[in-house]
């Protein structure tokens, strides 16, 4: 079946297959609707993306990764930070570190200051819950029933022992659930890793629902505009396959492609800052100047230190790795099942 003889028929185009984009798919499903997933990338079939380990190929895999980089940071010594986003079936979602944290709440009421109460930790702690499986159980913070299944650091490497132990022993508080009350202390991460397998937005919201007649995926279709008519959102310019053509939605567009891809394509449609839009020969469908502005993002930091015991970077070499690769295969366990991200810490020299 093409693109343009499934147009006919599908009522919601959905733009984009990371966690958002499956997220709808499923709502929209549960709402008698037909969605058509489209996706940039491949479906995740790949063996680095099931296995945790995998995650350290997947950062710069040049098929499953849009390879971004920043314009050059002023604050950073006008260097470039590599930016790499998912272009794959469950997006970021299946080449990211696993660790779930849910953000500090402060952050939130921050939003909800500038956007409205429906952005504040209180308003969406309910969705949170919602999506959870999560191990600790039900509670005020946790739901236990959701789509998202969430574990735990099963085996985790004695230098990560050691470092939590150390921070714990400096006043360090430990907390064994920073997703919940407080972030404040040290912990032993939370994982989007269950029985030795990546939990993705796929494997979450889209497998289960798979063999649904009225759902369809249309994998490596590349968006290059939103079709806007008499002032709706009438369908989907793509490219795939070497083919430009339009996928049409009768009832709605979700777009869903991420915080870059996002507003890149509503500019590319026509809709963002006038100004900006005309200069680069684009008509204007809207003047929408908050149309990619605004983005926040938080940067990551390493500190490299050499050890006198092993590490990760010496145990995954030489024939101890072919012994965790039999290990991964045959249980499930090892070090195959690490994502070299065992714990994390946070204390109010944050505030």
């Amino acid at each position: 079946m093409t693109p343009d003889s499934m147009s006919r028929s599908r009522t919601v185009a959905i733009l984009g297959a990371g966690p958002v984009g499956l997220a709808a798919a499923a709502h929209v499903l549960e709402r008698g609707l037909e969605p058509i997933v489209l996706e940039a990338g491949p479906e995740a079939r790949s063996p680095w993306i099931s296995m945790p380990a995998g995650v350290s190929r997947l950062f710069t895999h040049p098929r499953l990764v849009w390879r971004y980089e920043t314009e050059p940071e002023p604050q950073l010594g006008n260097r470039r930070l590599y930016w790499p986003r998912g272009r794959v079936v469950g997006g970021t979602s299946s080449i990211n570190g696993m660790t779930y944290v849910r953000g500090h709440p402060a952050d939130y009421e921050r939003w909800a200051g500038v956007a409205g109460d429906g952005w504040s930790f209180d308003a969406l702690l309910p969705y949170f819950r919602r999506l959870e499986a999560h191990p600790l159980g039900p509670s005020h913070w946790h739901g236990a029933d959701g789509p998202v299944r969430i574990g735990g650091v099963a085996e985790p490497h004695p230098l990560s022992a050691a470092f939590r132990a150390a921070m714990i022993n400096a006043g360090v508080p430990d907390n064994p659930d920073y997703n919940g009350a407080t972030q404040d202390g040290v912990a032993f991460n939370q994982l989007m890793m269950v029985d030795g397998r990546r939990v993705s937005a796929a494997s979450a919201y889209l497998e289960p629902v798979r063999g649904r007649a009225n759902l369809h995926v249309l994998t490596n279709a590349v968006a290059h505009r939103i079709v806007v008519a008499e002032g709706r959102a009438a369908g989907v310019e793509i490219v795939r396959g070497g083919v430009r053509r339009v996928v049409r939605a009768r009832r709605e567009v979700l777009l869903c492609a991420g915080t870059v891809a996002s507003p890149q394509l509503l500019q590319l449609s026509g809709i963002g800052p006038a100004d900006a839009l005309r200069a680069l020969g684009i008509a204007v469908v809207a003047d929408r100047a908050e149309v990619g502005r605004n983005l926040q993002e938080h940067v990551r930091t390493q500190v490299v230190l050499r050890t006198r015991v092993s590490s990760f970077n010496q145990d995954s070499r030489g024939l101890a790795l072919v012994r965790h690769v039999a290990t991964y295969a045959l249980q499930r366990r090892g070090l195959l099942t690490a994502t070299h991200h065992d714990f994390r810490a946070l204390d109010a020299m944050r505030k």
